[in-house]
């Protein structure tokens, strides 16, 4: 009896909890969004900033800390956001006004923009990482009930092979694109202040060229306070780590 009222007690205490971390979230949202009403954009940062510290994240947490750091002027830390917003939101329309907006703005965008938001396929841009999972369990499920249905319609051989088959090959071609969707940011940073990149990862070395606010960059080594970086051409280069931020 003990034992079962202690679960109980320990169950109404976790739920609690729960429930004051949900409040205690929407709440801060709510000040965030006031605050930023009210054009005190740093304030509505500091609100937003509380809730990721708390672990909490999301589409719409990531859209208004961009607006508020583009605000703010900002410009590499509100692109950074907005594409972390993209990868929970990425068929928003004001997501997409927006970053295409601040993306506009940009010093040297043609050239360092290019290709690295090039989409291996149409639809990675336009479909959240779960919605790639759910279709590709879909996918898995038609496999299965077809096997089945061959099974008890007694269908030809021939028949059954090529069913089979053609949803074989769709199912692997959407695990590629689903694999390719997991690693679409792994590697891609935004700068945040403009800088040089340098041809070795120290101070006072040769600059190889300037980098711009906003850039999206791709990562490809990291030396104590230096990262290689290389541009959508092709060209590389060291800047200091405190200069950029993974998406």
């Amino acid at each position: 009896m003990m034992k079962k009222f202690l679960f109980i007690l320990l169950f109404i205490f976790l739920a609690g909890q729960f429930v004051f971390a949900q409040v205690d979230e929407i709440s801060l949202f709510v000040k965030g969004n006031e605050a930023y009403e009210n054009q005190e954009y740093g304030e509505a940062i500091e609100f937003y900033e509380q809730i990721l510290r708390m672990g909490k994240t999301s589409g719409a947490l990531y859209y208004n800390l961009g607006n508020a750091h583009f605000r703010q002027g900002s410009l590499g830390k509100a692109l950074l956001y907005y594409e972390r917003a993209k990868k929970l939101i990425p068929r928003d329309q004001d997501l997409q006004a927006n970053a295409r907006f601040a993306s506009a703005l940009i010093q040297g965008q043609e050239s360092s923009r290019k290709t690295i938001l090039g989409d291996f396929f149409s639809l990675r841009k336009w479909l959240t990482l779960s919605e790639y999972y759910w279709i590709l369990f879909l996918m898995i499920m038609m496999f299965v009930v077809t096997h089945l249905m061959s099974l008890y319609f007694s269908w030809k051989r021939s028949k059954k092979i090529s069913a089979l088959a053609l949803l074989a090959l769709i199912i692997v071609f959407w695990s590629f694109n689903t694999w390719m969707k997991i690693f679409y940011h792994k590697d891609q940073a935004v700068i945040l202040a403009a800088t040089s990149a340098r041809f070795e990862p120290r101070e006072g070395a040769t600059v190889h060229f300037d980098v711009s606010e906003g850039w999206l960059v791709t990562v490809e080594k990291i030396e104590g306070e230096w990262v290689r970086v290389k541009r959508s051409d092709g060209r590389n280069g060291w800047i200091q780590a405190d200069k950029l931020e993974k998406i």
